[in-house]
């Protein structure tokens, strides 16, 4: 390979990355400046699947290239992955196949998934939310950064997921405690004020579950769920 070929390779993963870069902060524009969730969900999806390896994506200024029943997570194998994933079975298992390229991080991956988990979340899309909540947690166990980082984003994480299974009803009321519980085991006995500010949310969080599921159980009171505070980086 010669020099300009790496010159040249160098600044195709540069421009990559701005790339993704550049869709994240238009999709949280539109998430969090102008409430547009369409918009901010073709950003971020058009993010999610660059990073996994789809090209030739539809333009997500386009309007018409939204179709709320088919999002990134699907069982076909992104394009640039295809001609290895023979050989990568192993490597990828614990993921579900969701590599990050290597001008990419799992790191950097997770937190374009978890921006379209919040829109699915928003827009009442629970199982798709979850689901990618669900992928986001693989990515980050297996990531041995996260945790010397010390940011207890898997705890984040699993909050959210108790608070959606708290949305979704009394009958959820296992799955709401069992993940609420895991994510405070998770973020005890870290310094971090991330950490510290999260095992207090989901401390916060966890008893008011059983607050709702207790009233809910004896006194067959209607709702109440996902009214919990969150954590936040």
């Amino acid at each position: 390979m010669s020099e300009n070929d790496e010159i040249s390779l160098s600044e195709r993963n540069e421009n990559s990355k701005k790339a993704v870069g550049t869709a994240q902060k238009i999709g949280d524009l539109y998430h969090y400046q102008f409430n547009d969730m369409d918009s901010a969900i073709r950003w971020y999806e058009w993010s999610v699947k660059y990073l996994l390896g789809w090209r030739n994506l539809k333009d997500p200024t386009n309007t018409l290239t939204t179709n709320s029943d088919q999002h990134y997570i699907s069982s076909e194998v992104p394009p640039s992955q295809s001609s290895n994933n023979k050989s990568n079975n192993d490597k990828n298992s614990n993921n579900n196949g969701l590599e990050p390229p290597s001008w990419s991080s799992k790191d950097e991956l997770a937190n374009a998934m978890e921006s379209l988990a919040g829109v699915y979340r928003k827009l009442g899309n629970y199982s798709t939310a979850l689901s990618t909540y669900f992928l986001i947690l693989q990515l980050l166990e297996n990531s041995p950064v996260f945790f010397k980082k010390e940011t207890c984003r898997s705890a984040m994480v699993m909050n959210n997921m108790a608070e959606i299974y708290i949305s979704l009803g009394e009958k959820y009321y296992n799955e709401a405690t069992k993940w609420s519980k895991k994510g405070i085991s998770i973020s005890e006995g870290y310094n971090s004020i991330e950490c510290i500010n999260c095992h207090a949310v989901l401390l916060y969080n966890n008893a008011m579950i059983e607050e709702v599921f207790i009233k809910n159980f004896f006194f067959f009171f209607g709702g109440g769920g996902g009214g919990g505070s969150r954590c936040f980086f």
